[in-house]
C-alpha cells in the first residue's frame, strides 16, 4: 500500500500508510533482532560439531539505517518517490553468516554451503525443542548431494540426538544411512508410483 502511494505521489495516504509502517516495521525488527540473538549460539555450537576449524557467526543485519524507522522513512523520501518503492524497511533485513570473520556465501564451497545450511537447520530445531509445547518435524531433500560420507555420517549422528521426527528423501542409499536403519527408523522406496516400506529384516512391503 505503501509503494502504491508512492507511485502514484498521493502524499496524504503516504503519510498514513507510514505510521503503520513504522510502528508493525519496528516490532517485526524487534521480534527478529530477539530470535537471531537466542539462535545464534546454537548455531555456533552446531558448526563447531560438524566443522573440524573454521569459525562460524550469525549476524542480523537490519533493513534500514539508524535505529529509527521514521527519520530512515525522512531522510529517503525523495528516493523513494523517485523509485515508486519503499528502499528501507523489515522488508530488507536480512541475516548473514560469516566464516572466520568472511562471508560464507562467498568464501565456501558448495559442499560447505550446504553443511551451513544445514547447521543453520539443527540449530533451530534445538531452540525450538526448548519449548516443550512445540512440536516439530524437519524436512530435509536429498541429503548426500554434494556430501562426502564423512560429513553425512556427521550429519546423521547428530539428527540422531534431536528428539524430533524426520524425513530425508534421496536418490540412491548411501552407507552412511546403515547406522539410521534402526527399530526407530524406516526406509521407503518410490519408483514410477510404486510406494514400498523397506523394513529392517530387508524385505520389502507394498
Amino acid at each position: 500500500q505503501r509503494n502504491a502511494a508512492l507511485k502514484a505521489r498521493d502524499m496524504r495516504h503516504l503519510m498514513v500508510w507510514d505510521q503503520e509502517f513504522i510502528q508493525y516495521g519496528s516490532v517485526v525488527e524487534q521480534f527478529r533482532e530477539k530470535y537471531i540473538y537466542h539462535l545464534r549460539p546454537f548455531f555456533e555450537e552446531t558448526c563447531q560439531l560438524l566443522f573440524d576449524h573454521p569459525q562460524f557467526t550469525l549476524d542480523y543485519v537490519s533493513g534500514w539505517d539508524g535505529a529509527d524507522l521514521s527519520d530512515c522513512l525522512k531522510r529517503n523520501l525523495e528516493k523513494d518517490l523517485r523509485y515508486g518503492f519503499t528502499n528501507h524497511g523489515p522488508h530488507r533485513a536480512d541475516f548473514q553468516l560469516m566464516m572466520n570473520h568472511k562471508p560464507a556465501n562467498v568464501f565456501c564451497s558448495r559442499s560447505q554451503l550446504k553443511l551451513i545450511v544445514l547447521s543453520l537447520l539443527l540449530a533451530q530445531a534445538q531452540f525450538f525443542n526448548l519449548n516443550k509445547s512445540v512440536k516439530i518435524c524437519l524436512l530435509i531433500d536429498d541429503l548426500p548431494a554434494e556430501m562426502d560420507v564423512f560429513n553425512l555420517k556427521r550429519i546423521l549422528k547428530f539428527i540422531n540426538t534431536l528428539n524430533t521426527q524426520v524425513f530425508m528423501s534421496c536418490t540412491h542409499l548411501d552407507s552412511a544411512f546403515d547406522e539410521m536403519h534402526s527399530v526407530t527408523h524406516e526406509m521407503f522406496h518410490v519408483e514410477h508410483g510404486d510406494f514400498k516400506c523397506i523394513r529392517n529384516d530387508n524385505k520389502e512391503y507394498s
